[in-house]
């Protein structure tokens, strides 16, 4: 759904990956591991061009959205 989401409103102008806990992808994310492991968030949290973008017991689209938005403005200018 999240996914579906964000990319109906950024299209191509994102790369969406979701990842398991403990799955492969997880161990080679290492940004995911570290935040985790620092104590910084707690499940589930997303992650926008590598800073957490939302962290709340449930995924903010709105959030992700604006955090997407900044990143793309920035690249932008």
């Amino acid at each position: 759904m999240v996914k579906k989401q964000l990319e109906t409103r950024f299209g191509k102008s994102i790369e969406f990956r979701h990842i398991e806990f403990m799955s492969g992808q997880w161990f080679e994310n290492q940004k995911a591991q570290e935040t985790l492991e620092k104590g910084e968030v707690n499940f589930p949290f997303v992650l926008v061009d590598g800073e957490i973008a939302c962290a709340d017991k449930k995924i903010n689209v709105s959030k992700v959205t604006r955090a997407i938005r900044q990143k793309l403005q920035h690249q932008n200018s």
